[in-house]
């Protein structure tokens, strides 16, 4: 996190009863992200923790995209809080008009990285959401779970 301005941070909560290992592999200094190895039941996976950024950034998409893709002998477990939409057709309340701050920045992480929404796909029509701007009026879900396709047969529930 960023103590001299008391904003952004991530953090993952394991209990000690957790049966697997994880490693710390890069943690952002900004405390923008966390990446982690891990092991569990036979399998290696990397964990990565998100705050995205609530302005524009394609600078940071882009360096997220970059750390990762040096990292794709396993398959990726990514969640947190993006800060943004993948699809504003269905993870907004209301479209906002074009000049929307939402770019194309976390689609474009997603195909890089090859990832799939895990709760879209489990909730093809829902609609939920997970943020509340009372500035534009509307809601948006802007925290997600994504998966690589490998690990969603594992994906029993997503819940917000």
């Amino acid at each position: 996190a960023d103590a001299r301005h008391k904003k952004g941070g991530i953090a993952f909560l394991v209990a000690k009863s957790f049966p697997g290992t994880l490693n710390l592999l890069h943690a952002d200094r900004g405390g923008r992200y966390l990446l982690l190895k891990g092991h569990l039941q036979g399998l290696n996976f990397y964990l990565l923790g998100v705050y995205g950024p609530n302005v524009p950034d394609s600078g940071f998409w882009s360096s997220l995209t970059t750390l990762c893709s040096s990292y794709q002998d396993h398959p990726f477990l990514v969640l947190g809080d993006f800060n943004t939409v993948v699809d504003a057709s269905v993870d907004r309340s209301s479209a906002l008009p074009a000049s929307s701050r939402d770019g194309r920045d976390l689609p474009a992480f997603l195909d890089a990285i090859e990832l799939v929404d895990a709760w879209r796909l489990l909730h093809p029509t829902e609609r939920d959401y997970t943020h509340t701007s009372r500035a534009h009026g509307t809601h948006s879900r802007i925290d997600y779970v994504l998966t690589s396709p490998s690990l969603f047969s594992a994906v029993e529930a997503v819940e917000h």
